[in-house]
């Protein structure tokens, strides 16, 4: 998955080539995947585990799953210095100046400011990575930057993978303007990322058809 929980993959035969399963098989693990589990641990969207959105799935709950991944590589990380430090420990060299003994750090003190660090890492939550396009359907919203949650990201991404579906090279500053065109078709109504992809051919003009912006007497469309 990407860092907004997107798995591109065209189709279930794709996946199966990946997973080097038989088709049957991940076809099977898929429908498991996307439907209700009332015996699951985690409540979050019925214990389902995946959708199936245009050009792929979103894993429902990407976020749960990277905060494991964080954990365990930091987890294997402190391990490896506290071993790298404690064979530091039985090293001796006999020209040296200066001894552990002469040290004001003891050993234990150092070892604790080493897993100290470690979990000061493990507990610090990684940035999202920035997706200029994703940070653009988020301006359509009037969604700041930093108040982008995994939901929220999932939303927008949804919303990203049918938009490339008819544009598949689009860029930051065209989702900007056919954003601004939304408004001018929508005033007054709330403008979404979805509502945007939904409308997004019909955007690619301004309402007056000649890109000034000018709204002028007729019947208006909407969701």
């Amino acid at each position: 998955m990407d860092e907004q929980g997107f798995v591109q993959f065209a189709s279930v035969a794709n996946l199966a080539h990946r997973a080097r399963v038989p088709e049957t098989a991940a076809a099977e693990a898929v429908e498991r995947l996307e439907s209700p589990d009332k015996n699951s641990s985690d409540p979050d969207h019925e214990g389902r585990r995946i959708e199936r959105v245009p050009g792929g799935w979103m894993i429902l709950n990407a976020e749960k799953y990277r905060e494991l991944v964080t954990r365990a590589v930091a987890q294997e990380k402190t391990r490896q210095r506290v071993a790298r430090f404690r064979a530091k420990q039985h090293v001796t060299n006999s020209n040296a100046d200066v001894t552990l003994a002469n040290v004001s750090v003891t050993p234990s003190e150092a070892l604790a400011d080493i897993e100290a660090s470690a979990v000061t890492r493990a507990v610090a939550k990684p940035p999202r990575e920035r997706n200029e396009l994703i940070d653009a359907l988020a301006a359509v919203e009037g969604i700041p930057l930093g108040e982008i949650s995994s939901a929220v990201g999932a939303r927008l991404a949804k919303a990203l993978a049918i938009i490339k579906e008819t544009t598949p090279a689009v860029t930051r500053e065209e989702v900007a303007a056919r954003g601004e065109r939304l408004k001018l078709h929508h005033q007054g109504a709330a403008c979404t990322a979805m509502a945007l992809a939904n409308h997004w051919g019909k955007c690619s003009s301004a309402p007056d058809g000649n890109g000034s912006g000018k709204r002028v007497p007729g019947p208006t469309w909407r969701d």
